[in-house]
């Protein structure tokens, strides 16, 4: 998976990180971002789907 660094991150100012998840049919990617943009983390997950 390619990953990608946004030098602007904008959340609450009152956290230090925040994280997210976009929910797909396929996949799960979630990621974790320091509030500064440094330190980011994506990580892609498989799901499971009735046929």
């Amino acid at each position: 998976m390619k990953q990608q660094v946004i030098e602007n991150v904008n959340i609450m100012p009152h956290l230090d990180k925040a994280c997210g998840l976009d929910m797909h049919k396929e996949k799960i990617v979630g990621c974790i971002s320091y509030k500064d943009g440094s330190n980011q983390e994506f990580r892609e997950f498989g799901t499971y789907r009735r046929h």
